[in-house]
């Protein structure tokens, strides 16, 4: 046992390096991996002078006595460890719901609403860091899942041990070893029966692919894990690389010089290319690679007027400059939807001419990314707009500002997932319209 306590503390140690002082906020599910992590950091403290600060999050999309049996165990450890206790969970059907309107899975929206209560209890509570309890398992689950869904070095580096403030003590261990470490201890943890329901891919990889991928390479586990490294030194010397190009930035978009780009080897213009894109609220969004596969020709690159237009991305040649910015993501003959951004200027098709929008700040929005993407629109049938005096149908506020009918649906509409926050009437010559929030 010993020696597993050693190998695990040894690893723990190495992911913090010299962060002594430092406030954590430690992710505490309740299973074994978060359960080991925080008792592991609790015997770290005294040593790293640190603080820990426990986040529980409930999901809500199981039973509510699972959710309040992990929820207690939780409170339990905290209680036995002298440490302040954080919660907070999603409300029955919210996660569900994010994940039928983003189209992205439960998966994805549980992990964005868990993020996002993390970051908030980190700033709360002044946190210099982050801290979950991924494992060896997990890290090389996702190094086969990014393997076919076509992933780049970047990809294929796997789960990183510290990515800015998010640190990953345990990305070393397997978990079998996390759980000789509770079970000699007779430390409780939770098992989450979620996690054995293949509707989910993380699961079917775990339960149905690596056991045949273990029986056919006995030795995979190492092999990937070295593998890994060598991606992640190939990432960070393309990162290094694309870096050095300088990019301008304005109101519109973000920019590059025409001839320093075209002449940067392919595999670094594609870096570039990511790097940029990274600088963009695409709502969620993946650039697929065969929209960016041309960038690899150099022929294209150094030819084509237009070389990408694709999920809410345009890339296009101006002058001497090559340039990057938020574009029209559905067109047709009667509308047009486009992901913004507070405080930034987009160019919109209004009544057969182009207009400049000026989307305001966050501030004055009373927008938060917790609401999701924000998006400008044209108007669609139906739409309502929360007033004063209750909810109104746009069509019908409009009439009442003296908009003509003929006019009303040029007028582009701002809004995120908690409904309409604005109308731009005044880029046909009439008022701008804000909703109650």
């Amino acid at each position: 046992m010993k020696s597993i306590v050693e190998k695990i503390h040894k690893q723990a140690a190495y992911v913090l390096r010299e962060e002594t002082g430092a406030v954590l906020v430690v992710a505490l599910s309740a299973g074994p991996d978060s359960t080991a992590l925080l008792y592991i950091l609790s015997e770290l403290a005294l040593q790293h002078h640190l603080r820990l600060v426990p986040a529980h999050y409930s999901h809500d999309i199981r039973e509510a006595a699972e959710h309040q049996a992990d929820e207690d165990l939780a409170r339990q450890i905290c209680s036995e460890l002298g440490l302040e206790f954080r919660f907070g969970r999603a409300g029955k059907g919210a996660i569900e719901a994010e994940a039928a309107r983003s189209g992205k899975g439960i998966e994805a929206a549980a992990r964005m609403f868990r993020y996002s209560f993390l970051e908030k209890v980190g700033s709360e509570s002044g946190a210099d860091f982050i801290a979950t309890g991924h494992t060896l398992d997990d890290h090389l689950e996702t190094l086969v899942m990014r393997f076919f869904q076509g992933s780049g070095a970047a990809g294929l580096s796997g789960i990183e041990a510290r990515r800015g403030r998010y640190l990953r003590p345990l990305i070393g261990i397997e978990k079998a070893e996390l759980i000789r470490y509770l079970q000699e201890r007779n430390i409780p943890y939770r098992e989450d029966r979620s996690n054995r329901d293949e509707r989910f891919l993380r699961n079917k990889v775990r339960h149905r692919l690596l056991p045949v991928v273990e029986e056919v390479f006995p030795g995979y586990r190492r092999s990937l894990a070295a593998g890994s490294i060598k991606q992640s030194v190939a990432a960070d010397f393309l990162q290094k690389e694309a870096e050095k190009l300088e990019i301008e930035e304005d109101a519109h978009g973000v920019s590059v010089k025409m001839a320093d780009y075209a002449q940067l080897p392919a595999a670094v213009r594609l870096e570039t290319a990511y790097r940029i894109i990274d600088r963009f609220d695409t709502g969620g969004s993946r650039i697929p690679f065969r929209a960016l596969q041309i960038l690899l020709d150099d022929e294209a690159v150094r030819r084509r007027a237009v070389l990408i237009d694709e999920a809410g991305i345009r890339c296009e040649r101006r002058g001497e400059r090559l340039w990057w910015g938020a574009d029209i993501v559905t067109k047709g003959q009667s509308g047009y939807c486009i992901v913004v951004q507070p405080g930034k200027r987009y160019r919109l098709p209004v009544a057969g001419d182009e207009a400049d929008i000026e989307i305001p700040s966050a501030g004055d929005l009373k927008y938060s990314d917790s609401n999701g993407p924000l998006v400008l629109r044209s108007l669609m049938t139906g739409d309502r707009i929360r007033t004063g005096g209750g909810e109104k149908k746009l069509t019908t506020y409009f009439a009442e500002r003296g908009i003509p009918a003929h006019l009303r649906r040029f007028v582009p509409v701002l809004q995120d997932r908690q409904g309409i926050i604005a109308c731009f009437g005044n880029v046909i010559g009439y008022e701008y319209i804000t909703g109650v929030r």
